[in-house]
C-alpha cells in the first residue's frame, strides 16, 4: 500500500514492545509504503500494533444504514513460544509445533478461519476448535503470517479525536507474523 491511498487512513496506530519485564512504547513511523518502528524484537518477546481510530464507513441493509468500524491489528513474534493475547483480537503461538490461539476479548474464538500464509505463497486455512486452537504443518524454516478476521454485530461506541462514534458492527483483523524453525517437510 503506498501513501496518498488507505495508508493514510491509519491516524491512530500504536505499538507496543511486550518483554518478560514489562511492555515498552514502539514509536511508529508510517514512511510511503509501510509503518517503521523504533526497537528490535527478542526471543520470547512480540510487537504488537493496533489501529484505533481507521474511518468508519456506513452500508445497507435492506431499508437500514449499518454503521462499521474496523480494527486492524497485528504481531511479530521471532520465535513460536507461547505469548499470552493482549489485542482485542489476537492470534498467538502456544509453545506446540505449529499451534496457535485465537482470542477475542479474552476469550478463545471458536469457529472462525485462520489462514496462514508463507513468503512462497504457500496458502493454508483452517477453523479454530472449541479451545480457540488451530494446528498448521510448517513445512519450511521462515516467516509465516497468520490471518484472522470477526465480526461483531454488538452495537457499541467508540472515542474518536475525543468524541464518541456509534457503531453497528466492529469489524477486526488482525495478523501475527512469525519466524518458524526448520520442521521435517509435510505437505
Amino acid at each position: 500500500e503506498d501513501s496518498r491511498g488507505l495508508l493514510d487512513k491509519f491516524v491512530a496506530m500504536t505499538g507496543r514492545r511486550l518483554t518478560a519485564k514489562g511492555e515498552q512504547r514502539v514509536v511508529l513511523t508510517r514512511t510511503e509504503k509501510a509503518f517503521t518502528i523504533d526497537r528490535r524484537v527478542g526471543k520470547g518477546e512480540s510487537i504488537v500494533a493496533e489501529e484505533g481510530a481507521y474511518p468508519s464507513w456506513e452500508s445497507k441493509d435492506g431499508g437500514k444504514t449499518i454503521r462499521t468500524v474496523w480494527t486492524p491489528a497485528a504481531r511479530f513474534v521471532p520465535d513460536l513460544g507461547a505469548r499470552t493475547p493482549v489485542l482485542t483480537l489476537d492470534i498467538v503461538p502456544t509453545g506446540k509445533a505449529g499451534e496457535l490461539q485465537v482470542i477475542y476479548r479474552r476469550k478463545p474464538l471458536v469457529g472462525v478461519e485462520v489462514e496462514l500464509v508463507a513468503v512462497s505463497g504457500w496458502v493454508r486455512q483452517a477453523e479454530t476448535d472449541a479451545e480457540g486452537k488451530v494446528t498448521f504443518t510448517l513445512p519450511w524454516k521462515g516467516t509465516y503470517v497468520a490471518v484472522v478476521h470477526h465480526d461483531d454485530k454488538t452495537q457499541g461506541k467508540r472515542k474518536v479525536a475525543g468524541k464518541d462514534e456509534k457503531y453497528d458492527v466492529a469489524s477486526f483483523v488482525t495478523t501475527l507474523s512469525a519466524n518458524a524453525p526448520f520442521l521435517t517437510p509435510s505437505l
